[in-house]
């Protein structure tokens, strides 16, 4: 009976976190705050520093918010990896969106967390564009209601409201949703 129980349990518990998710459309992202590290920031010698990141703070208006929330582990980064290769492929202007990438170390196996960072330093150098976040204390995890070991993806409009949110793998069909909503929100702000 409890081998039987176990799958029903996780099978309700991911329907609540997906509808969790998807009752925030329509409805801004809840605050989130980071101090400790936070959002890695490259000083003139090309070393990485820190700086506190708020969500508030997130610029809708002039751009679209994407905010990847994930947990610092091989299946979490394989979860959204469809989304961030469509994503690139699309082109879209960099100067009209926002990639906000916030992963996890509280949330990695242990031992790996200093590797976590190191890769997340290595990636900023890569790609300056892109907004890397270090959660140590999974507090996002926390606030939003990511599940522990998955990832999170969000889509802000001008307004500043959630208008794509998804826990976990997009399949084919969610990948094209979320380029539609970020494309339909590029094009309000491309100028003419």
């Amino acid at each position: 009976m409890k081998k039987m129980l176990k799958p029903v349990l996780l099978l309700l518990a991911s329907l609540f976190v997906s509808s969790a998710l998807a009752g925030r459309l329509g409805a801004p992202l809840p605050a989130l705050k980071i101090d400790n590290k936070g959002e890695i920031v490259l000083q003139g010698d090309g070393q990485a520093g820190y700086r506190a990141w708020d969500s508030t703070r997130l610029d809708t208006r002039g751009r679209v918010s994407i905010v990847h929330y994930l947990a610092a582990r091989r299946e979490a980064e394989k979860e959204t990896r469809l989304f961030l290769e469509r994503l690139k492929k699309a082109g879209l202007p960099r100067d009209l969106y926002l990639l906000t990438s916030i992963v996890n170390v509280d949330d990695v196996t242990f031992g790996m967390s200093s590797m976590a960072v190191s890769e997340m330093e290595k990636t900023k150098r890569q790609d300056p564009a892109t907004a890397l976040v270090i959660d140590y204390a999974g507090q996002g995890q926390k606030t939003w209601g990511v599940p522990a070991r998955h990832s999170a993806l969000f889509v802000l409009g001008a307004d500043g409201k959630v208008i794509f949110a998804k826990e976990g793998g997009l399949n084919p069909e969610e990948v094209e949703q979320a380029m539609a909503a970020i494309t339909r929100e590029v094009s309000k702000r491309a100028k003419p």
